[in-house]
């Protein structure tokens, strides 16, 4: 077993055709919390939905945080 755990598999239809990828996040619960492994996995949804609506987008142009998240790092916290 691994602290954290990130598994990515494309998903097929019936005729064997792509219909996808389902993936998962498992996190050692002594180490995280269930809201940080929740946010962790929008944060890889947001990413991988960025990358597919727009496969020449630069990963440093993907938007890993949401807007909360990023008025938080740059208004509360700073």
């Amino acid at each position: 077993k691994f602290d954290l755990e990130v598994t990515a598999s494309e998903v097929y239809d019936e005729q064997g055709t792509p219909a996808g990828v389902r993936g998962s996040v498992v996190v050692a619960a002594d180490l995280f919390e269930e809201k940080s492994a929740e946010q962790l996995a929008l944060r890889l949804r947001r990413v991988v939905e960025s990358v597919v609506a727009d496969p020449r987008l630069r990963l440093s142009a993907v938007d890993v945080l949401g807007a909360g998240e990023r008025r938080r790092v740059l208004e509360e916290w700073n």
